[in-house]
């Protein structure tokens, strides 16, 4: 799997789509610069958003931001950790994260790696 390094914005959406069975869901007219990714797995029969980028909603996100959908525990690690911000309960059991991406160490983007693919995998479970 290729890594997140350099970043920049379409490399990122790039990578993002490389994972195996990510999508990209249409976007809504609300949100014109927000992209929506998906998990699409047929066969473990799971379709779930995960990750969101660009300007959402009144998070302050310097013109761009990466939000992803984590189990609500592993949001409160997360969160902890400073580097996000809860944004909204989905449901009882997910919830979205902005990232701080000025402390997820972008200089390697081993941990923006790191929450980028705790959100993909919690999406199959």
């Amino acid at each position: 799997m290729e890594h997140v390094q350099p970043l920049s914005v379409e490399r990122l959406h790039d990578w993002l789509l490389s994972l195996p069975w990510v999508i990209e869901r249409p976007g809504v007219a609300e949100a014109p610069g927000l992209r929506w990714f998906a998990v699409e797995c047929e066969p473990l029969g799971r379709r779930r958003l995960w990750l969101l980028t660009g300007a959402f909603g009144n998070v302050d996100t310097d013109g761009f931001g990466v939000h992803v959908v984590f189990p609500t525990e592993a949001a409160r690690r997360v969160v902890d950790a400073g580097v996000g911000a809860m944004v909204a309960a989905l449901g009882d059991e997910h919830t979205l994260v902005s990232l701080r991406l000025e402390t997820t160490e972008l200089a390697d983007h081993t941990h923006l790696e790191r929450a980028l693919l705790l959100g993909y995998e919690a999406s199959f479970t």
